[in-house]
């Protein structure tokens, strides 16, 4: 489901009608002058899972920063097939083995002001480091955070667990058994494609949109049901994992939703199946 180019269309024409949006406080952290690096201490390994998040007060039009990955013995990062030999890269980065087998995967690049409203970015690769960099014209003077999400192969299909003391209200829409993640196969097996495979929260855990992309490519490819009906179940299953994932007193839930509204709103306006 290649979808990012069209997310960039929905915010850049601000056609975001319909949905609101609960502003969300900044990560508190002291934020980090742009052009500066984090290491990423983390093991990247098959099992592994987490997010490092990088908040910066937005004082230039081009933030840029940079994430140094602590990469296995032999290991190596790899674009997705439709961004063999470009410069910018608007999708998820394959972390493969010496073997070439694949570890892990870096999720698409996400930036968000401190408003919870997701910002213009994308991803260069230099040697072991991943650049992130971020159109922060717009937030002059605001904070701005970026989120570099990791999950290795066998996480990646892992239903988040529901915070502490809280049940799931909804069922967890899972990937479905028959489902073939390999990008080199095409977009209809490639999860959510060029736009995060979970929702970024900066905050603690990211609520998985692997299943519900999954369900919406098999869908698209199917070519049984309509694409108004596609489209719908779509957006009912990324609410549903939304819900899952944080409860209702959780500001996080409604600006999650929010970010599957524009999810939404960019297949139903111009994407063709």
């Amino acid at each position: 489901m290649n979808i990012n180019t069209l997310i960039k269309l929905v915010l850049a024409t601000g056609i975001v009608s319909g949905a609101s949006s609960m502003a969300l406080a900044a990560p508190a952290s002291t934020p980090k002058a742009a052009d500066s690096t984090t290491q990423i201490t983390t093991p990247l390994s098959i099992d592994n899972h987490f997010s490092e998040t990088a908040t910066f007060a937005s004082n230039q039009k081009v933030i840029t920063h940079r994430f140094e990955l602590a990469l296995p013995k032999g290991a190596s990062l790899r674009v997705m097939p439709q961004e063999e030999n470009q410069k910018i890269l608007l999708s998820e980065i394959e972390v493969l083995g010496h073997d070439g087998g694949l570890i892990g995967t870096f999720d698409a690049p996400w930036a968000q002001d401190e408003d919870g409203q997701p910002l213009l970015s994308y991803f260069q690769i230099q040697g072991n480091s991943v650049v992130q960099s971020i159109k922060g014209s717009s937030t002059k003077g605001r904070l701005v955070t970026a989120v570099l999400t990791y999950a290795g192969a066998h996480a990646q299909t892992d239903a988040p667990t529901p915070g502490s003391g809280q049940s799931a209200e909804k069922a967890y829409v899972g990937i479905p058994s028959n489902y073939v993640y390999n990008p080199r196969l095409g977009w209809h097996h490639d999860y959510c494609s060029m736009a995060p495979d979970e929702y970024p929260n900066p905050f603690g855990a990211n609520a998985n949109f692997r299943g519900p992309c999954a369900r919406h490519d098999m869908c698209y490819a199917g070519r049984v049901i309509s694409k108004f009906t596609c489209d719908n179940r779509l957006a009912a299953d990324m609410n549903s994992n939304c819900a899952y994932t944080y409860s209702a007193s959780n500001p996080v839930r409604y600006a999650c939703y929010h970010t599957a509204y524009i999810y939404w709103q960019a297949v139903v306006l111009a994407w063709t199946p």
